[in-house]
């Protein structure tokens, strides 16, 4: 086997290789935040292209005949060409890593410029031999003009370097060596091939920086799932001590004894209503320690039939001095457990219950463009949203719920009040796969 089939083996490797390592990456890479694995990926299956062509350039070198001459003459200039082309995607795979802002940058349309130009000079070497030309025999040789089509891809990763060094603080070590082996070696090699003349050096020792860089892509993936895994696993864990103390501060003993209080009371004036009063006590208790066991999220539905359970205990003993307004638009959603009746409880302990002679509490929901709206309103003696303390047990209610809303859907909650007035808390959710 001659050093010429070698070779021409080596880059089908090569280009079989990155092709799959760019059809990988395709395949892997789905989210918005990742477009620096998309960058690599096209920079992969060019560079892969490049070898391709590269390897018919050199197999079909000294063949006899016309159609050996065409097809030398296609694949050395697609060889010129994406090589020219992957400068302009490593450049934009470079810029992405750094920081989209760069992607835009000057430097960055420098590089494209100077390999435009360059691509552009080719086209007119197939017609003037600017660059290179064949003889009789077909055999590539280089034109007096030869180092003009390696001055300008010699320009453009001088501007990828000042790029790196200005910006080296944004890559982490791995991702900084596998920027300076694809700059640094095809470089070096790029000096030796304008005195060894036979084989494209540079080629080898950009496919092997590829290699590199591909193998550093696919560490940082791995990194970034395992850091993700964690952080999972953290979130999980602070949601189930949430569930916890968000029904450890619901089972309070001044409700308890107020609930008991009450049906007391009513075992001699209203047997009925005791006996009412008692179901409504059990299935409350019951609904808070199965929120315990649940850390997936239910339906509304579920949570504002538990709320409306607290709140037949609630009108037994404030009655005429606590009325309930239900203005839903939807019931049709889901949501963490212990999510309302939280935000009703400080409502009527802290805002209705404060008021003489009581007061309204509304509960609304709403159907958005994007998503749902749920609202708890009083009209109770308000207080000072900015002397909140999230460590105060009289909020840690709606602390845990305003948590487990932004960890569990990503939405918000947010409460305005004013003394004297009222407090209303809004609790906006995204859009829901599978919701109405």
């Amino acid at each position: 086997m001659t050093i010429q089939m070698i070779y021409v083996a080596l880059e089908l490797w090569g280009a079989v290789f990155l092709g799959g390592a760019a059809f990988f990456l395709f395949s892997m890479v789905s989210d918005e935040d990742q477009d620096h694995f998309k960058a690599l990926a096209k920079m992969m299956a060019c560079f892969a292209l490049m070898l391709l062509t590269d390897s018919f350039a050199w197999g079909f070198r000294g063949e006899p005949g016309e159609q050996a001459r065409v097809i030398i003459a296609i694949s050395n200039f697609m060889s010129f060409a994406l090589d020219y082309v992957t400068m302009m995607f490593f450049t934009n795979y470079l810029a992405s890593c750094i920081g989209k802002k760069v992607l835009l940058s000057r430097p960055v349309l420098a590089v494209h410029t100077l390999c435009t130009i360059e691509i552009l000079l080719l086209i007119v070497s197939q017609f003037t031999d600017l660059f290179y030309y064949f003889d009789e025999n077909n055999y590539y040789h280089r034109a007096p003009l030869y180092l003009l089509c390696q001055i300008f891809v010699f320009a453009a990763m001088i501007i990828d370097v000042v790029l790196l060094i200005y910006y080296r603080k944004r890559l982490t070590f791995d991702r900084l060596v596998s920027f300076l082996s694809f700059m640094g070696l095809p470089v070096v090699l790029l000096v030796v091939q304008f005195f060894v003349y036979g084989f494209s050096l540079t080629n080898i020792g950009a496919m092997i920086s590829c290699v590199l860089i591909f193998l550093q892509a696919l560490v940082a993936q791995n990194q970034r799932v395992r850091e993700q895994s964690i952080q999972i696993i953290e979130q999980e864990k602070a949601l189930s001590d949430m569930q916890v103390r968000i029904v450890m501060s619901q089972i309070k003993p001044h409700f308890l004894y107020n609930s008991l209080n009450t049906i007391y009371y009513l075992c001699d004036i209203d047997p009925e209503r005791a006996q009412e009063a008692i179901s409504n006590f059990s299935d409350y208790l019951r609904g808070n320690m199965a929120s315990i066991a649940s850390s997936s999220l239910i339906p509304f539905r579920d949570e504002l039939k538990h709320t409306k359970t607290y709140l037949h205990l609630e009108k037994m003993r404030f009655e005429d001095e606590l009325n309930i307004h239900y203005e839903l638009d939807t019931v049709d959603f889901d949501v963490p457990p212990l999510t309302l009746q939280p935000i009703v409880e400080n409502a009527i302990k802290h805002g209705i219950g404060k008021r003489r002679g009581g007061g309204d509490l509304w509960i609304r929901t709403l159907r958005l463009p994007e998503g749902y709206q749920l609202e708890v309103e009083d009209n109770g003696i308000g207080f000072d949203v900015s002397e909140i303390k999230d460590g105060q047990r009289t909020h840690i209610g709606a602390s845990n719920v305003r948590n487990r809303i932004r960890i569990q859907l990503g939405g918000e909650m947010e409460v305005r009040s004013e003394i004297g007035k009222g407090t209303r808390v809004t609790i906006t959710i995204p859009q829901q796969t599978g919701g109405e």
